[in-house]
C-alpha cells in the first residue's frame, strides 16, 4: 500500500517505509505499524523526526518495514491546530487504520500518540477500533499521567514494546 493522502493533501492516512531484510530472511516481510498523533511533514519520500525515530525502533526490533498511521490525519507541525480545525480526524482515517492493520501483514501495532490523544476522546476510540479488529495493541514505556501512550520522539531509543 502506498503512502495515501486525501486529494487536497490536508490529511495523510498512511505512510509506508520498507527496507531490505537481513540476509537469509528474504522470504519474510515483518511489518510494524505505529499509530501516532497526527502527520507532520513526512511524505512519499521525505521523513520527519517522528518517522525517523519509528524507523529506528522498527529496524532495531528486526522488522523489514513499517506503516505510520495516526489517530488524527490532519497534517500539521503544531498539535494545537488539531483543536482549531473543524475535522482533525479526517473522513477516511478509521477505514485506513483498519485496512492497514488487517490486510498489510502487520505483526505488531504500537500506540504512540502522547497526551493530545485525549482530544475528542480520540485515543480511546482508536484503542477500541484496533482491539475490535482482533489485534493486540502495544506501547513504549509507561503511560502518561493522563493515561495516554507516550510519543516515541521523547523516549529512549532502546525501549521494547509492551502490551497496552
Amino acid at each position: 500500500m502506498p503512502t495515501i493522502f486525501s486529494p487536497c493533501r490536508i490529511w495523510r492516512y498512511t505512510l509506508e517505509r520498507a527496507w531490505m531484510p537481513p540476509e537469509g530472511c528474504m522470504g519474510t516481510r515483518e511489518v510494524v505499524a505505529f499509530i501516532g498523533l497526527n502527520p507532520s511533514t513526512a511524505d512519499e519520500v521525505k521523513n520527519d523526526p517522528t518517522v525517523t525515530r519509528c524507523i529506528n525502533y522498527a529496524r532495531r526490533w528486526g522488522f523489514h518495514g513499517m506503516f505510520m498511521l495516526n489517530i488524527f490525519a490532519l497534517r500539521s507541525t503544531d498539535p494545537r491546530e488539531l483543536y482549531r480545525h473543524p475535522d482533525p480526524i479526517g473522513p477516511e482515517t478509521d477505514r485506513y487504520l483498519t485496512e492497514v492493520i488487517q490486510t498489510q501483514g502487520v505483526s505488531l501495532v504500537v500506540a504512540a500518540w502522547g497526551n493530545h490523544g485525549a482530544l475528542l476522546s480520540r485515543g480511546w476510540d482508536v484503542i477500541n477500533l484496533v482491539r475490535n479488529s482482533g489485534v493486540n495493541l502495544h506501547r513504549l514505556g509507561e503511560l502518561t499521567k493522563q493515561g495516554q501512550p507516550r510519543h516515541p520522539l521523547y523516549l529512549k531509543s532502546d525501549l521494547e514494546p509492551v502490551q497496552l
